[in-house]
C-alpha cells in the first residue's frame, strides 16, 4: 500500500542519511545505495553458502531423509517468505520426496495456522525437538497420497 511503501522508504532515508555504514543484502539495494548521499561506505553481504561436501549423513537417516533426496526451507515463518505457497507447490510437484522446514509454528499466529492449513501440509505428526537450539525442526514428508505432506 503507498502508506507502507511511504513508510519504508522514509526510513531507507533516514538510515541512508544517519548511518555511518549501510549494509545491503543485494546488489541491487547496494548500487541504490551508493546513489544516495552517505556518511560512509556500503557493504553488501549477499544471501547463500558453500557447498558442503564429505557430510555423515546419520542424523538425516535418523530422520527418515535420505541425502540428497529432500527439500530444505530454512527462513522465518513470515508471509513475504512464500512458506505456504512452497509447501503447496511441493507437494504438487515433487510429492515423492520429503520437504524439510525448519522454523517454529505457533498455533495462535494468524499466518503459522495459513502454513499448517496449506494444501500439503497435515497437522498429523510430532515435532522434532532438539536438533537446532534456536529453531524448532519439521519434516514435512510425503504421505501415502500424491499431494499429502506430513509433519513428522
Amino acid at each position: 500500500s503507498p502508506p507502507i511503501q511511504a513508510w519504508f522508504y522514509a526510513n531507507s532515508w533516514c538510515a541512508s542519511t544517519l548511518a555511518t555504514h549501510m549494509v545491503a543484502d543485494h546488489p541491487e539495494i547496494a548500487r541504490m545505495l551508493e546513489q544516495r548521499p552517505l556518511r560512509g561506505p556500503v557493504t553488501m553481504i549477499p544471501y547463500g553458502a558453500d557447498v558442503v561436501h564429505d557430510v555423515d549423513p546419520s542424523p538425516l537417516a535418523a530422520l527418515g531423509v535420505e541425502a540428497d533426496r529432500f527439500g530444505l526451507v530454512i527462513a522465518r515463518p513470515e508471509p513475504e517468505n512464500s512458506i505456504r505457497e512452497i509447501v503447496e507447490a511441493w507437494s504438487r510437484n515433487v510429492p515423492e520426496l520429503p520437504l524439510v522446514v525448519l522454523g517454529h509454528y505457533d498455533p495462535s499466529h494468524p499466518y503459522h495456522r495459513a502454513v499448517q492449513a496449506a494444501d500439503g501440509w497435515k497437522d498429523i505428526c510430532q515435532e522434532i525437538h532438539g536438533y537446532f537450539p534456536v529453531a524448532s525442526f519439521w519434516l514435512a514428508r510425503s504421505c501415502s497420497s500424491a499431494s499429502a505432506l506430513s509433519i513428522s
